[in-house]
């Protein structure tokens, strides 16, 4: 939300192919136009009043490239077969975090415009959100260490490797922000018995998010006046934790649903 405006950016499916997109408001929706065969909007932000999107779309040569547009201009991100997961931008720069592939394994990264930089890991990384905060950049993620998932985030290239309550299980962290000089990360781990724990992280600190049915995962995670709201999945319906307390919402069919970005207004 910007200036009291509703920016969203998904994607619209048209069964042979799908177009990356995003919406103002409930207004129609303004399609990018891509040279292949479909393409994804997964992050969106708004600064100065341009409309900055972040995605992804396969080529006429059915190759993967990650890409922002700024406003309907696209930029395609280095790397092999890429993905872009989170934008952010922050003096003037725009910040995209990611993924791509080495030949040999995932690799964790983020471009400054189209500058990449590689995120040090294990094997199988990616990087899913972004924050700027006084001109560092901070990005959390998760690596495998060829055994388990291991969640972090990374200051800079500095990662950190951050616990789970239940050792040797698998996490992933899916949301970062910063505030106070505070690292707040949301995502999960997989408990005793391989089931999905939500959570989040404060500096490297560990709480586990109540549950209905001991089961879920925290998408997002956002911070104002000093209470912190995570979005996400109690089992299979959506809902958000507010200073670790269960809201569940209106929804979750048979297939169920989930939270994936929250934000929270002053």
């Amino acid at each position: 939300m910007s200036g009291g405006t509703v920016y969203t950016a998904g994607d619209d499916n048209f069964g042979s192919t799908s177009h990356a997109c995003y919406w103002i408001g409930t207004g129609a929706e303004t399609d990018f136009t891509v040279a292949g065969l479909w393409g994804a909007a997964s992050s969106i932000y708004v600064s100065g009043g341009t409309i900055y999107t972040a995605g992804d779309y396969q080529n006429s040569s059915g190759l993967e490239v990650a890409c922002y547009w700024t406003g309907s201009v696209e930029t395609d991100l280095t790397g092999n077969t890429p993905y872009a997961y989170s934008i952010f931008v922050s003096g003037g720069n725009v910040y995209t975090s990611g993924s791509y592939n080495s030949g040999t394994t995932t690799v964790a990264c983020y471009w400054t415009g189209t500058i990449r930089t590689d995120l040090p890991a294990g094997i199988g990384a990616r990087a899913n959100s972004i924050f700027v905060s006084g001109g560092t950049v901070y990005t959390a993620g998760y690596y495998y260490n060829g055994s388990t998932n291991i969640p972090c985030y990374w200051t800079g290239t500095t990662r950190t490797d951050m616990g789970v309550a239940y050792g040797g299980s698998n996490g992933i962290a899916n949301g970062i922000f910063v505030a106070g000089g505070s690292v707040y990360v949301s995502g999960y781990y997989n408990n005793y018995y391989d089931t999905a724990v939500p959570c989040y992280w404060q500096d490297g600190g560990f709480t586990a998010l109540p549950t209905t049915y001991n089961s879920g995962w925290a998408s997002s995670i956002f911070v104002s006046g000093g209470t912190v709201y995570v979005g996400g999945q109690d089992n299979t319906t959506p809902c958000y934790w507010s200073s670790g307390t269960l809201v569940d919402l209106p929804g979750g069919g048979s297939g169920g649903g989930e939270v994936t970005s929250i934000f929270v207004t002053p």
